[in-house]
This record gives C-alpha cells, sequence and structure tokens, in this order.
C-alpha cells in the first residue's frame, strides 16, 4: 500500500520518474509491480518530495525504511 501511496502522492509514477531524473518511468512502474521500493532509492525519494513539497513523513520515517505493499 505504501509504495502505491508514494506514488500517488507525487501524482503518478511518470511524474515520480521525472522527479527522480529518470527518463522513462519503467524504474516506478517496477517498484509498482512489485509492490517495493529498494531501500537506497529511499533518500533520494525524500529529497524529492522536499522539492516538491510532498509530505511523506507519515510513511517515511526513516530513511532506510523498507517499503513494501
Amino acid at each position: 500500500e505504501n509504495v502505491l501511496e508514494i506514488i500517488n502522492r507525487f501524482g503518478g509514477g511518470a511524474t515520480l520518474s521525472r522527479a527522480l531524473g529518470h527518463e522513462n518511468a519503467t524504474t516506478v512502474q517496477g517498484w509498482k509491480d512489485r509492490g517495493k521500493i529498494p531501500y537506497w532509492r529511499i533518500h533520494e525519494i525524500k529529497d524529492a518530495a522536499k522539492r516538491m513539497d510532498i509530505d511523506l513523513s507519515d510513511i517515511l520515517k526513516d530513511a532506510n525504511d523498507h517499503l513494501s505493499r
């Protein structure tokens, strides 16, 4: 559930991908399909959320959180 919620708060997979500097949405789509975001990507997601004024504090409490459905 958290993976989908993060993607939704960014406005979708394409928007999150662009916020992370990815050229296409395949990486984010893979996270969605697997229901998991690798722990080493959490910090960059937090940084992107901060830049875009998106509050993820209720989902991402620790930079080392490992998210899954």
